[in-house]
């Protein structure tokens, strides 16, 4: 059988039979992930975090294939062996030979599972709830958007009809088990699959694309770390590859779930850590929030615009509908609008209208039905173009903790507070994870019955504090401060670099002093609400 291999810096050689190329992995529709970056703009504040899409969704794969490799001797060594019941041996040996016989569709499914990225990656995906155009939409009760994973089954669906099949070493690929276990990794994760074997190795394979333990992590943290050249972010994925096996999670209704043996609790917290560690260093750098929000107030506007201004500002420039399409969940159109709508794609429309706000300027006679709105995407494109960030205010950890579990709760409050503050020069930005948020659990071979969640094992050093543990980053950007800033003891300034963004435009300069003016107190007065509000509910 002929193979390919592909010399990655992370995992050294990757290698996939030839016919995986050819069907599928040396299509359009997957090599435009190489123009999708791994991590938005945090190359803004690390310039060689250029990584893209592409490379991470080899290396997911990758992992998922040396995670099959061995989990069948490490489940048989390590705890079928130790189990008590014969039948439950038994069932386990059959959710192993269930994960044997669909292993192509589980590496094709951990290749396709970041299909959906389109330009900037999660960014755009935050865009679809930016509240200068969400709250229309919900009044309005508007499709939009969801989330990548939910555009990855769309555009799956698309593939069945204009690819061919896909072939894996001489076989063909059942592109409809694919899609069940992309759906019971990010849709259907409470499936009941108690004495369900086949179902259950499914749950299985779901749990190999997104868990705690997943492949996507196993890539993205080392990845993201080595590109970044952050400090932090290493962990020994060969460990995980020799402890990694399906163990018993309830042993009456014979459910087994993806686990590690006691012995790899050590490399699992470290692999928690480092994801912490990412994630304070990387990926909620403040200076790469900021680029992040003006980022997706761009988009946001390109839906808010009316629909006169947004058809002058792009004549020529089909990117701007195709925007569209993809946030609206335009399904006739979605797959050709995913080919083209990439990051070469966002860049091209700034420099449009960067151009754009130049023939305003230079006098030309086109008129705008809301030229504050043209006026926020002019001076947030020059922004981004030129590295000079707007102003920003930066909630502390503990209130912010607290206003990301309030939204939760009282999402109407919430929606009301920024209805009072809707401003188009105003970007309420918001970021949490948790440290452990669902379960890793461990099998402890001398006591061999229902694996333990690894908060729970004796041997477990950082997991007990890790569960539970909210880490969250709130940011409201604006353009410049124009005045005092009182009585704001919960968040702290970053000053912007928007000089001579906003002293030659289109507009009357009076005018552009007061929608500056207007929009700094509205993110003063966002900045006090969210402060009350969360004074009360500081953990």
């Amino acid at each position: 059988m002929e193979r390919k291999t592909v010399r990655d810096p992370i995992h050294g050689f990757i290698e996939f039979p030839s016919d995986l190329f050819e069907t599928l992995i040396d299509t359009e529709i997957f090599q435009r992930l190489r123009e999708i970056r791994q991590l938005g703009l945090s190359h803004y504040v690390y310039p060689g975090a250029n990584h893209t899409r592409f490379e991470h969704s080899l290396g997911v794969a990758h992992v998922v294939k040396n995670m099959l490799n061995n989990i069948r001797k490490n489940t048989e060594e390590m705890v079928i062996r130790y189990l008590r019941f014969k039948d439950l041996k038994e069932y386990a040996g059959e959710v192993l030979d269930h994960l044997d016989s669909m292993k192509k569709e589980i590496i094709v499914a951990a290749l396709l599972h970041d299909l959906g990225h389109v330009a900037l990656s999660h960014v755009f995906e935050v865009a679809m709830k930016d509240y200068i155009y969400y709250i229309e939409a919900k009044e309005k009760s508007v499709q939009t958007m969801v989330s990548h994973e939910h555009l990855t089954l769309s555009l799956l669906n698309e593939m069945k009809e204009r690819l061919g099949p896909i072939k894996y070493a001489g076989e063909e690929v059942k592109l409809e088990l694919v899609e069940e276990i992309l759906k019971l990794a990010y849709i259907d994760k409470e499936v009941d699959c108690a004495n369900d074997s086949e179902l259950n190795a499914k749950v299985i394979a779901s749990q190999m694309i997104s868990s705690e333990i997943d492949a996507d992590r196993g890539d993205y943290i080392l990845r993201d770390y080595y590109f970044s050249g952050a400090t932090a972010g290493l962990y020994d994925l060969d460990r995980l590859y020799n402890v990694i096996a399906i163990v018993p999670k309830r042993v009456a209704q014979k459910v087994f779930t993806l686990g590690v043996v006691e012995k790899g609790i050590s490399v699992i917290e470290n692999m928690l850590l480092s994801r912490v560690y990412m994630y304070n260093d990387v990926y909620l750098h403040p200076i790469s929030i900021i680029y992040s929000a003006m980022a997706t107030r761009v988009l946001s506007l390109i839906l808010a615009l009316p629909d006169e201004d947004l058809r002058t500002l792009a004549n020529g420039y089909p990117e701007f509908s195709q925007i569209r399409k993809i946030m609206l969940h335009d399904i006739p159109e979605l797959y050709e609008s995913v080919l083209n709508v990439t990051d070469g794609a966002f860049y091209r429309i700034l420099r449009r209208i960067v151009s754009f706000g130049k023939e305003l300027k230079e006098g030309s006679e086109i008129s705008l039905e809301r030229p504050d709105l043209f006026l926020a995407l002019y001076t947030l494109a020059k922004g981004i173009l030129s590295r000079r960030h707007w102003s920003a205010l930066i909630m502390n950890e503990y209130n912010s903790r607290s206003i990301v579990r309030a939204i939760k709760e009282d999402r109407d409050r919430f929606m009301y507070v920024m209805k009072r503050n809707l401003n188009p020069f105003v970007i309420f930005y918001h970021s949490a994870y948790e440290g452990l948020s669902g379960e890793v659990y461990v099998f402890d071979r001398s006591k061999p019955h229902e694996a333990v969640p690894i908060q729970h094992s004796p041997r477990s050093v950082v997991s007990r504090n890790l569960k539970g543990s909210l880490y969250a980053k709130v940011t409201i950007v604006f353009p410049k401060t124009m005045g005092r800033i009182d009585n704001l003891s919960a968040w702290r300034l970053k000053e912007g670099k928007a000089e001579g963004l906003f002293e030659d435009t289109f507009m009357d300069k009076k005018e552009v002093e007061e929608l500056l003016r207007e929009s700094f107190e509205k993110a003063l007065s966002l900045a006090w609400e969210l402060q009350e509000w969360s004074s009360g509910r500081v953990d």
